[in-house]
Formats: C-alpha cells, structure tokens, sequence
C-alpha cells in the first residue's frame, strides 16, 4: 500500500513540475558576445575596421587599436554613458582592455603569484574564463600586465609576458607557448604585432626584434638586435607608487622604469604601416639619453634597418603612430616635442617647439588631426605640419567639481591621466580633478622624477576623476565619473566603453602624501584599482545618433571613414535597445526591417532615402 501511495505522490510531483517548468520557463544563457541575433550577425562579420593586415576584424584589435597605433575607431561614439560594471577589483593595469571580434573584453593585470594575469569578459561583465593561475615562471607570469593581448584575423590572442610569448583561443585554450630567453630574447615586450608577411612579432626591453608563426610560436626570420643601448639609469620610486598590492611588488620598480624609459632599451609598443608593412619603434638609441627611431622592414633574408632617427633627448619617448595617408609617423620625444618623420625615409618633416606629456603616444584619425595634451590642455594639430589647430584648458571642470574646504590648501587643477581615444565623432579621456599642492624644496627630487618638462615644485592632488566627451572642433560634449587614473578609453561595435585604471597619481597620494599631511588635507580617496564599463546611456538613443550621422553623411556626399563599421554598429544599437527593454517587440521588428532596407541599397541616393525613412520612423 505505501508503494502505492509513494507513487502517487511522485507522479503528482512530476505533473505539477512539468506544469511549473512550462508556466517559468528557465532563462536562456546570457550571451557570450554581441547580443546580435542571427540575421543581424552577418553585417557584423562583414564590418571593415581597417585595422591592417591580419590585425582583427574588431574595434579594437590590440595596445593602441590597431597596426598604425591610431587610437582610432572608425564608428560614431555615444553622447553620453553611464558605469555599468567592473572587473578584477583591485588589480591595476598598465595597458588598456583590447576587443575581439565576438565583442568579449580581454585585459591583463598584475596580481602575481597565485593569481591569474589574464581575463575574459562578456560585454555585459560576465567572467569568461581566466588564464591558469600563475605558480611559476612557466606559467603566465605577472609580466603580462606590460602588454594588451593581441587579437588576430582568426580572432586568436597572443601575450608576451616575462619569458614566453604565448597565444590563446578566444575560449582560453592554450594554442602554443615559446622560451624567449632560449632564443636570446630577454626582457619584457609592450604588446606584440602582426607583420604583412603574418607573423606575429614583438619587441623587447633588451632591443630585440623577433618574428614568429602564428600557427606553430616558431621563429620564422632571425633575430634583430638595434644598435642602441639601455636608457638613462632608473630613479627612485616615488613613495607609495602602486603599493598594497596593486601589482605585484616584484614589478614596481621595473613598472616605474617602463612609464620613463628608464635603464631599458624599449619601452614602446611598435606600429606597422598598413601601406607598405615597414614596422616602426622608438627606442633609446646608441646613447642613453638620445631618442630614435628606426624603420624596419622584413625581407626574404629578415630584419633589416631602413632609417635611424634621432629625435632628442632624456627618455625613450613614445610608441609611433603611423598617418591614414601612410607618409608620416608621428612621435612625441624624450622632451615633449611632437614631431612628424617621413615614413618613407626618415627624415624630419617638422617638429613641434611646445611641449607635450612625455610617455603618452600621440592620436590620429582619417583627416589628418593629430591630439595630445600637456597636462591641463588638450591640444589638436595638424598632422601635415604640426600647427595647433586648438588647444583647450580643461581647469573649467576642476573648478566645477572641486569647491569647498580643499580649495584652502591649494588651486582647482585637472590634468589629463588616460591617452586620447578618437573615433568618428570625437575624442574621450580621462582627467583627474584635483588642487595643486606646493612641494616642500628639500622633497621635490623624491616627489617626482627629474625628467624633462615635468614640474617638481608642485604636486597635482588628485581628488576626482571624469571620463570626458569632446568634439572635433573642442567643444565639450559630455562627462561621467571615473574612479582613478586611466589607460586608453576602448569603445566596443556597440558603443560600449571600457578603460583600466592605472593608480599612478592616486597611490602616490594616498600612500605617500597622505600619511606626510595634516588630516584634512588628506583628500584622496584610496585607490581603486579595475576594469571599467560604460554603456550608452541610452542604446535607443544611441541608434537613433547613428541614423542621424549616416543621414549627415549621406546628405553631403561623404563615403565617411568606417561607414561599413557604423552600419554594423546601427543593428548591434537596435539589438541591444530590445534587450535592455527600451522599445517593444512591434517597433523593433519595424526598425529591424528599415535597418535591412539602408543596409540593402548600394546607391547613396537610394540609400539616403531608406536613411530618411528610418529616421522618421524615430521621430527625428
């Protein structure tokens, strides 16, 4: 009889788990990439990013975007973002976040030992996979925090890290790793690059230039050692650089080396030209404190020198950005001087007589606009001649954000502390927002290092930090908190933003200054190292921007640099406009098919009519 009975209640059970299971369905499994559905995926395989060959087909493909260093994505940004989400809370970071072509996020840190130096995200912030945890040197050691992975044509990930060089699936499997020092290589690489002839290559702190197959981590040509030597010898830390474990302490010194160039060869992240596959890096050259840079190219018997630049002195300068046109390579030298090199023979074609921030790479775009800045100004220039075209003080939003007690003890100042990002619409940074301190004469050298045009009577407090939206014309756009110190802005196909922090100027404060200050001076939050995530404030909103800028486009007669790239960009907009709830199903399904109509008409006529009809769809 209780069998019976047992089996009835079991059966009930299952009748009424069938009829829950149906009436609750599970959720799907969040997306791995782009929330794109399949008929829309098609259009974001197909996007061209001009990122050169066998770079990736993503926005952003490696340290600096792409082979030229441009800090360019071709695809119109949001008009304003809001944080959504971070990753690998309380790492800090060297290099920013790289994209691949599935739109997952892959960034490095510097935890060590026992702790994991490579990450995978979602574009939503999932955890994807991690690299193994590093409990030796044969593992993925800490080193790998000096470069941004690598994303290649096969969407395939390659890192150098102390000593090996190693590439991963975009699913984290390990395809190959290669002894570095068995073949001579020593040091540490900042990023590696992809070669016309499709080699993966990188360039070492120790001045070697190595070439490998991307299928096998097999050295193809021989190896290159440049004529030049280390840089001038290191200086001190400044105290409380990157401590409680930001990084791993066995790197603080060699990290602070690397942002100077000092006692190291290279400390740059070479470019290759697009045009003509000449690769280009600024190293020390065959004096301590002078500054080159060479043209390499690669031919049937390897590695040869095309030109030795000298381009000043006091530091290693900055990674090379090659022009949209392929003639000229931009650098900004030991001393701060942007300067314009033929890249076809090396000579200097003009160089600025203002200074920039030394250590910061230049960035440029299409039109031939080149930014960087100088501490509190943003300044643009005329990449065919180095004029200013406009510069801007950003003090305005220091003397915004920073009022009250703070304000007796020092100036309102904002000093940029991330690269400049451009895309097709505008530029993003970083600044930090703080007051400037006088530095008592006796502290000055410890304070910060005697490196050319870097004040040493003041110290810049940080107490806020922005992400900042410019125009092309410098007119502010927009700003959203940020939490510390940046490294490059990166911008996904669906106008997602992500930066990692860098915590120099933070951790100096906090943990150097700080315990020397009278308590209400104490103004700087602890740092707060991560990886950082915006969205479109609106991804609606963000689309219907992106019909508007197609119609502009159309209606003047421009192709427009990354027109595939944005169109791509406008389905990915739509897609992600419905999953996050922000138009029914009806209107969608409604856009959806004007969106297939733009994408459809080969024409520029017919195309800007379907353009005009989706914009009054929206109401613009």
């Amino acid at each position: 009889m209780i069998w019976r009975v047992l089996l009835a209640v079991v059966a009930v059970l299952a009748i009424g788990g069938y009829w829950f299971s149906t009436q609750f369905p599970p959720e799907p499994p969040a997306p791995t990439g782009y929330a794109v559905r399949d008929a829309a995926y098609q259009h974001v395989n197909q996007a061209e990013f001009g990122n050169g060959p066998y770079f990736g087909r993503t926005t952003w493909s490696g340290a600096h975007r792409d082979a030229r260093n441009s800090d360019y994505v071709p695809v119109p940004s949001p008009n304003a973002v809001r944080r959504t989400w971070t990753g690998i809370e309380g790492g800090n970071f060297f290099m920013p976040p790289v994209i691949g072509a599935n739109g997952n996020v892959y960034a490095t840190s510097a935890g060590g030992p026992g702790e994991s130096h490579l990450h995978a995200f979602t574009p939503g912030g999932r955890l994807l996979w991690t690299a193994a945890p590093m409990q030796s040197m044969d593992d993925l050691d800490s080193a790998a925090y000096f470069s941004a992975p690598v994303v290649d044509v096969d969407d395939h990930l390659y890192l150098p890290d102390a000593n090996q060089l190693w590439s991963f699936t975009n699913e984290g499997t390990v395809r190959w790793v290669t002894d570095l020092p068995a073949l001579g290589v020593h040091g540490y690489a900042f990023s590696a690059f992809f070669t016309h002839q499709g080699h993966v290559g990188l360039i070492s702190s120790d001045g070697k230039v190595a070439l490998f197959d991307r299928a096998s981590g097999e050295l193809t040509v021989p190896i290159l050692d440049l004529p030049g030597v280390d840089g001038v010898p290191s200086s001190p830390m400044p105290p409380g650089l990157l401590d409680d474990g930001l990084i791993d302490p066995a790197l603080q010194q060699d990290n602070w080396d690397a942002i100077w160039g000092f006692n190291m060869e290279v400390a740059n992240t070479p470019s290759v030209s697009p045009e003509t596959g000449r690769i280009f890096i600024v190293a020390t050259g065959r004096q301590p404190d002078h500054t080159v840079l060479y043209g390499l190219d690669v031919g049937p018997e390897g590695i040869e020198i095309a030109f030795e630049t000298q381009l000043g002195v006091s530091g290693s300068g900055t990674s090379p950005t090659v022009s949209f046109d392929g003639s000229t390579v931009y650098v900004v030298d030991g001393e701060g001087h942007l300067t314009g090199v033929s890249a076809i023979d090396g000579s200097v074609v003009w160089q600025s007589s203002e200074r920039s921030v030394m250590g910061v790479s230049s960035s440029t775009m299409p039109d031939g606009k080149v930014f960087t800045f100088q501490f509190n100004e943003l300044i643009c220039w005329d990449g065919s001649n180095g004029d200013v075209l406009w510069r801007h003080d950003l003090n305005w939003i220091a003397d915004e954000e920073i009022t009250g007690l703070p304000t007796l003890f020092g100036q309102p100042q904002a000093d940029v502390v991330s690269g400049v990002t451009t895309t097709v619409d505008g530029i993003w940074f970083i600044i930090k927002a703080g007051i400037e301190i006088e530095i008592p004469e006796d502290q000055r050298d410890m304070a910060q290092p005697p490196v050319a045009g870097l004040p040493l009577d003041t110290f810049k407090q940080p107490i806020k930090h922005f992400l900042v939206h410019y125009d092309y014309d410098g007119n502010f756009v927009s700003r959203a908190p940020f939490v510390d110190d940046g490294a490059l802005v990166v911008m996904g196909l669906d106008g997602r933003l992500y930066a990692t922090t860098l915590s120099v100027t933070t951790s100096i404060a906090h943990y150097g200054a700080n315990p020397n200050m009278p308590f209400f001076m104490r103004n700087t939050p602890k740092p707060h190292g991560s990886l950082v995530a915006y969205d479109p404030a609106s991804f609606l909103d963000y689309f219907k921007e992106l019909v508007a800028w197609h119609g502009a486009l159309l209606r003047e007669g421009r192709q427009g640099p990354g027109q595939a790239a944005s169109l791509a960009a406008l389905h990915l907009s739509l897609e992600e406009a419905l999953a996050a709830g922000e138009l029914p199903q009806g209107e969608y399904d409604e856009l959806r098919a004007l969106v297939a109509e733009v994408q459809s008409e080969p024409e520029a006529a017919a195309r800007l009519l379907a353009v005009e009809a989706l914009g009054e769809a929206l109401g613009n």
